[in-house]
């Protein structure tokens, strides 16, 4: 329901969905994840409860690259770019197909407003294009 509502951009339901299901069962990643991704891309006040929502799951499941890139996410919407970036390519060893984590990286890197990392950053938007060419073949 949870997903379906999210879907429909009924996002303050789709959360209260999560919040049940996690009533019901507290370890369940899956909710964790997805109401913390919810909150970070809709409800910019609401950062620090999304930190800690993903904070839980990765306790819970630390292998889980999609669980990580909501940390990832969240670290970079809470202005910590340099911590993101290390998740970002923590993630990128784990699994370099990752296509939207290349992306995500090139992001923060820029946000540091550091020339420095401007190669860097066309590097990583160019593994990310070229990932998503791949897939779209």
């Amino acid at each position: 329901k949870a997903q379906a509502l999210s879907t429909l951009e009924k996002y303050a339901e789709a959360i209260a969905c999560y919040d049940k299901a996690l009533e019901l069962e507290s370890d369940n990643v899956n909710a964790l994840n997805k109401k913390a991704w919810i909150i970070v891309n809709h409800f910019p006040d609401r950062l620090k409860e999304a930190a800690v929502t993903i904070k839980k799951a990765i306790g819970l499941d630390p292998t889980n690259n999609n669980i990580m890139h909501t940390y990832g996410y969240t670290l970079d919407k809470l202005e910590t770019f340099e911590e993101a970036i290390l998740v970002y390519e923590h993630i990128i060893k784990q699994k370099p197909s990752f296509s939207n984590v290349w992306y995500d990286c090139a992001r923060s890197k820029i946000k540091l407003d550091n020339s420095n990392n401007i190669q860097s950053c066309i590097s990583d938007l160019q593994k990310a294009i070229n990932l998503i060419n791949r897939i779209s073949l």
